[in-house]
């Protein structure tokens, strides 16, 4: 069974799902044009790494305690909003990271609040450089 015969489509109908790239393009077996996958997200995000025993300095730098057993991502507003806060803290026996994730718009703000020294986009940066970067602009 192919796709038209499962979503019960005729033959020359479009796809209602197709990424930009395809829609309104005869598509061939043999050329496909190439999609950009990424161009359609709406967040970015920063990750940052520390080591182990430092999940109480990430808190610190977060300025809430925010970190939990297996989850890694949070969403810049809900930090800024210091949403989820957790009642135990939580002490990493490994080196471990965060991503943050967030909206173009928002970058100025993400920037500020890490204090981060240049911004690439979706960039890995060390949890001490950034304390470091802190105080040293203070």
């Amino acid at each position: 069974m192919d796709l038209f015969e499962m979503y019960q489509m005729p033959e020359f109908t479009e796809f209602p799902v197709l990424p930009r790239e395809l829609k309104n393009v005869d598509i061939e077996p043999e050329y496909l044009p190439p999609i950009n996958v990424e161009s359609e997200r709406i967040y970015q995000y920063i990750c940052i790494n520390y080591d182990v025993g430092e999940s109480k300095l990430m808190n610190e730098l977060v300025g809430y305690n925010f970190l939990r057993r297996k989850k890694n991502s949070f969403y810049f507003k809900d930090l800024i909003q210091k949403t989820n806060e957790q009642e135990t803290e939580y002490v990493n026996d490994e080196p471990d990271y965060i991503l943050v994730l967030f909206e173009l718009k928002d970058l100025d703000e993400v920037v500020k609040k890490f204090r981060l020294p240049f911004y690439e986009k979706n960039n890995t940066y060390k949890m001490k450089e950034l304390i470091n970067n802190v105080t040293l602009q203070f």
